[in-house]
């Protein structure tokens, strides 16, 4: 299934993985301009920038120490 974020009303962080609390297999930010989609199972979605950056420390991601991530495309090419 293809999960979706199209050009929200305000900047959407999200959070991908495959299973329920699984490890992270991508994160990122749509702009009001942009459209995400992915064929990951688990898409969490949130506004709050200091709540998703919590729930990126959880799952062991420190937006300071950026990796780099697979894409949330799950490897198609476009």
């Amino acid at each position: 299934m293809i999960q979706k974020i199209e050009f929200p009303q305000q900047p959407t962080y999200y959070i991908l993985r495959d299973e329920e609390n699984g490890p992270i297999l991508s994160h990122g930010k749509v702009e009001p301009s942009q459209v995400l989609e992915t064929i990951r199972n688990i898409m969490e979605t949130y506004i709050d920038e200091n709540e998703w950056e919590a729930k990126l420390l959880e799952g062991g991601i420190d937006l300071n120490e950026q990796e780099d991530l697979p894409s949330p495309l799950g490897g198609i090419e476009l």
